[in-house]
């Protein structure tokens, strides 16, 4: 409880236990009450739910919130931090937590003591149920006596002399849907006792198969709750121990019935001060049979029984014999930790208070990167790379010396430009001379507003990996905070020609920054943004982009994904770049985009795109008719503006933030609502009048589920999203490859943010998530636990290559102040892969535009893109990859050249690596 932290005793070989929750769970609840294990994702592992005491609605919210500020330092320094809500930890099979309550919905509950799960409905599912209530009322924020301090005085007796009184809360039931889906049916259920309840606990009562509640009330009766449930299947199962304790606590019990397995684990003590008997209840839906049910026994014994019928009680006796050692098996990875020296690579980020320039900003601007790049920087064959630096912290070039060693270069012109922010970053040939020079985007907010400081930089290439600064006036003035870089020929003169999207407005967020295109005229780069691309300067703040022919022409288009705004598609005509959201089909989707990637997902041979966003696992909870809002303007009369975020609680617009930190930025706050009960009451309009609003500017978010934009190969997109589960943390770099050689795009995300406001805390609940594609446009998650792919620190861009040469291609993510994280791809399916590698002309020396269309043997066709800038902050190799099944080979590769000329080139049996020349 309070500010001491939660401990995880994780049992070692030897009997004793260790305190391993710092590195197991991402954070814990701060007032943490009772806690229960089930499985609640269907997934056969046993979960865990922690209570706390958060309120349920908007009034309760602001009234417990009460001054903050006395906090701030704890939220932001606790490790684990520690957070005001409960949490839902799914197991994820490997030694890391993954942790859901406000995806599924459970992250409220009031002033909570006992969480029991259990199948109440006999589904299948396990439901979740809350007691609630407390003697003495202590969210009392505006009780001065409550305030006061005296020596020597216990609580009990400072809220008697308060009179505060007792705070009676309605329980609550959950009943479990399916899909970390849980809907509210406390009323529906009979159990929406209203008092001050405590203990609780669930049993067979009446031995019918279903379990009763039975609940501790303060000053009342205890509470029996008989359950009526009469439409389902079910079954209880007592275990007689012999060489383990007599009832067999400790036991795991599985049953496989259909396609669905349950697990329970045998203990007494569960919920908050109560125990149950000793006897497993599993409901089974429609199904009246149990195909297996297995009992692990503390001794080590296993019994397994097959076809057992439902609704009965079975009764297992432990086997009285010395029980055989259980063999470990080890789950095959697809994935796993590459030794490299480039995982010694670290991103430093330097500190920064983004609000002590804007107060309520919902979200720091300040630790958005690293970006990094890939590239032959020497012409020796092997991709270099750059990892981008935070501000004072050199970015961190590196050369390739083959066989996987590689050497950091230091000194010149990158390493005496460690003063700025660095953001994206990309390798392309700027001055046609053919070899890669690098751009480096200037981002941040550690400076004002036009700071020099934010100027981009390009760096131009000897030939041998040294980089000397382009003189001035290569580039045009340029000073804005920045996010992407990403290149292609998009005006067919045979140069590569610059995106470079405007991330933020230093004190000014949300703003929107000055996005530019840039023609390159023989290596100088001019801004044409408002003559060629109307509409495309300053739409909104860019988080990502890529070039990508996205309604079939053979031109590429411009793809960009914003913070606050609809993801854009900006057509080439071939005289400018025009955008109709309309047109589109993106015009609804609001969102807070991060990351885009592009490939045929559907195989129906047009390109189609996977794009990052925050996910559903946040306090922020939109929908098309209700958004999440920002407003930006003079509330106060000073002049300056602030931000003020906004959201919908029974059609009623209300606050997001409350009554503390509002006031500390707008003090005028303090003398209109005098209490917190006042400002918990008030809506925005009665705090800020509608004037105000209506004169300030507005922002929107309706989407934030990550997903795909289906194409229907004209430029018209169908959004999906992604399986829910992959919604668990804001999504930052994203990767489409077909990473075990089945043919279909597979999808790799990585995850997590540690940059919301303390009070919002960090949104860290994924360890990054693999998903499978089906080659129909569908995706299917890999647990961690199968993919290997385990990060859960707060990541942001990803590239792949093939870093061990056995021509699978590997995952690099960069993290947030933190190391670089590399796996290489164990993949053992025994299918062919085919690398090729384009030689295009000077000024465009890898074929960036090109597209590329592969002949399968089993008489299917591939279609790819050679790309310059994707993902999030990210530059992949330029080698394009088509795998096959070991029985098919690709046959033939045509390539539409970037200046319009085509080749096609027959594959010769056994390739495995090839080049391809640009035709003269």
């Amino acid at each position: 409880d309070f500010k001491d932290p939660d401990f995880y005793l994780k049992n070692q070989p030897n009997g004793s236990f260790k305190n391993a929750i710092k590195s197991t769970v991402p954070h814990t609840a701060w007032f943490s009450m009772g806690t229960d294990s089930a499985d609640l994702d269907g997934d056969g592992r046993p979960d865990l739910l922690v209570a706390d005491m958060s309120g349920t609605n908007h009034y309760k919210q602001k009234i417990g919130m009460g001054a903050m500020s006395a906090s701030a330092e704890f939220l932001s320094t606790a490790f684990p931090r520690q957070y005001m809500r409960n949490a839902v930890f799914l197991n994820s099979g490997t030694d890391r937590l993954r942790e859901a309550a406000h995806m599924t919905g459970l992250a409220n509950s009031d002033w909570t003591w006992t969480v029991r799960l259990s199948d109440f409905d006999n589904d299948g599912l396990v439901d979740v149920f809350f007691t609630k209530g407390m003697a003495v009322n202590l969210n009392v924020a505006d009780n001065s006596e409550a305030t006061k301090i005296f020596p020597g005085e216990t609580e009990w007796a400072k809220h008697q002399r308060a009179k505060t009184g007792p705070l009676k809360e309605q329980n609550l039931a959950f009943q479990n849907l399916g899909n970390l889906n849980f809907n509210d049916v406390s009323k529906k259920w009979g159990l929406d006792h209203v008092g001050m309840s405590y203990a609780a606990t669930a049993s067979d009562l009446d031995r019918d198969g279903d379990l009763e509640l039975i609940v501790a009330n303060l000053e009342e009766e205890v509470s029996i709750f008989k359950n009526n449930s009469q439409d389902s299947h079910r079954i209880l199962v007592k275990l007689k121990g012999t060489r383990s304790n007599p009832a067999g606590i400790g036991s795991t019990i599985r049953i496989r019935s259909g396609s669905t397995t349950q697990i329970r684990y045998l203990t007494l003590s569960r919920g908050y001060m109560a125990s149950g008997e000793a006897i497993a209840h599993f409901g089974t839906g429609k199904n009246d049979k149990i195909d297996e049910l297995s009992v692990h026994w503390p001794s080590g014994h296993k019994q397994v029984f097959n076809n057992l019928s439902s609704d009965q009680i079975y009764t297992i006796t432990e086997p009285g014999k010395e029980p055989i050692k259980p063999q470990t098996k080890e789950t095959n990875k697809l994935f796993s930790p590459m030794p490299t020296s480039l995982a010694g690579l670290k991103h430093k980020e330097t500190l920064y208070d983004d609000y002590a320039v804007q107060p309520l900003l919902p979200q720091k601007n300040s630790q958005l990167g690293p970006g990094m790049a890939w590239g032959d920087i020497d012409g020796d064959g092997d991709d270099d790379f750059y990892l981008a630096g935070a501000k004072n912290d050199k970015g961190k070039l590196i050369r390739n010396n083959g066989s996987g060693k590689f050497t950091r270069l230091t000194g010149g012109d990158l390493a005496a430009d460690f003063a700025a922010e660095d953001m994206g970053a990309l390798f392309f040939d700027s001055d046609s001379d053919g070899d890669l020079d690098l751009y480096i985007v200037s981002g941040g907010v550690e400076c004002t507003k036009n700071d020099p400081i934010l100027q981009d930089r390009l760096y131009l290439n000897n030939g041998k990996g040294a980089f000397t600064k382009a003189p001035k006036g290569t580039l045009p003035e340029m000073l804005d905070s920045g996010s992407t870089v990403t290149c292609s020929d998009f005006d067919s003169d045979g140069d590569l020609d610059l995106f470079v999207g405007g991330r933020v407005v230093p004190g000014e967020y949300p703003t929107s920054p000055k996005s530019y295109l840039l023609q390159n005229v023989d290596g100088k780069f001019n801004d044409i943004t408002d003559s060629m691309a109307p509409g495309l300067r300053s739409y909104g703040m860019v988080t990502s982009a890529i070039w990508s022919d996205a309604n079939g022409d053979k031109r590429p288009d411009l793809l960009v994904t914003y913070h606050w705004a609809p993801i854009r598609v900006y057509i080439n005509t071939g005289s400018g770049l025009e955008s109709d959201p309309k047109t589109s089909g993106l015009s609804e989707l609001w969102g807070w985009w991060n990351g885009i990637s592009a490939g045929d997902v559907d195989s129906d041979g047009d390109i189609d795109y996977a794009v990052s966003n925050f996910g559903m696992n946040t306090k922020y909870h939109p929908k098309a008719k209700k958004p999440i809002r920002v407003f930006y303007g003079d509330f106060d009369g000073t002049g300056e503006s602030t931000i003020v975020e906004a959201k919908y609680e029974n059609n009623v617009l209300l606050p997001i933030r409350g009554r503390s930190c509002s006031s500390n930025a707008m003090p005028f706050l303090l003398d209109k609502f005098k209490t917190f009960d006042s400002f918990a009451r008030a809506s925005l309009q009665e705090i800020y009048t509608p004037t105000k609003l209506d004169n300030s500017k507005i922002y929107k978010a309706t989407e934030l589920q990550s997903g795909i934009l289906i194409n229907n190969g004209k430029g018209n997109f169908e959004f999906k999203p992604l399986p829910k589960i992959a919604q668990i943390a804001p999504g930052f770099g994203i990767d489409l490859s077909d990473f075990d050689g089945d043919g279909n795009l597979d999808i790799y995300m990585v995850q997590n943010f540690y940059g919301p406001e303390p009070e919002t805390g960090h949104m860290a609940g994924g360890l990054s998530q693999l998903l499978k594609g089906d080659g129909k446009g569908s995706f299917t998650p890999i647990s961690p636990e199968r993919s290997g792919l385990v990060v859960f620190e707060d990541t942001k861009s990803l590239t792949r290559k093939d870093l061990n040469g056995d021509g699978w291609n590997d995952y690099i993510v960069g993290v947030n102040n933190g190391n670089l994280k590399i796996f290489t791809n164990d993949n053992a399916t025994g299918n062919r892969i085919l690398s090729i590698n384009l030689k295009g002309i000077a000024g465009n020396t890898t074929g960036v535009g090109s597209i590329v269309t592969a002949k399968i043997s089993d008489g299917s066709v591939r279609v790819a893109e050679v790309y310059s800038g994707s993902g999030y902050l990210s530059q992949n190799p330029p080698t394009i990859s088509f795998a096959t099944k070991a029985s098919d080979k690709v046959t033939e590769v045509s390539i539409a050249w970037p200046n319009g000329k085509e080749s096609v080139t027959e594959i010769s049996e056994g390739s495995s690596m090839i080049e391809i020349k640009q035709p003269e």
